[in-house]
């Protein structure tokens, strides 16, 4: 074992010198050459809190919570068919009905925008990282 750590410390050692200058040189090139260009207006914190989507945040937040409970509890401490394991995935179909529902109303403000997942190649990468 104690070989092991030696071997990643000989490693590390031999790393540093080459990583440390190029990082630092990195870090200047993009000091000196990025330009930043001024925003128009500045949004007051009120209007960045009114352009996040709370509720949308709030339904997602609340149906994971009900899916992992679900998924950590069935059949380990709680029996599948308990009434606690089916409430908390009737509560987590729940919540994606409303998300749904949350985003169609929000519309351009919401947190997955229609227009945006209406792209064949958006839809089916979110689709096949979902699976």
């Amino acid at each position: 074992m104690r070989q092991d750590i030696d071997a990643l410390e000989r490693y590390q050692l031999i790393q540093s010198p080459v990583n440390l200058p190029v990082g630092a040189l990195t870090a200047l090139v993009i000091l000196v050459f990025f330009v930043n260009s001024p925003s128009a207006a500045r949004p007051t914190w009120k209007g960045m809190l009114l352009e996040m989507d709370i509720t949308g945040l709030i339904l997602v937040l609340a149906g994971v919570v009900c899916y992992i409970l679900a998924m950590q509890r069935g059949g380990t401490s709680k029996a599948w068919n308990s009434s606690e394991e089916i409430g908390t995935l009737v509560g987590f179909c729940l919540m994606v009905v409303a998300f749904i529902a949350n985003e169609w109303y929000q519309g351009e403000k919401a947190m997955l925008c229609t227009r945006i997942l209406k792209r064949r190649t958006v839809a089916v990468g979110s689709l096949f990282a979902f699976l």
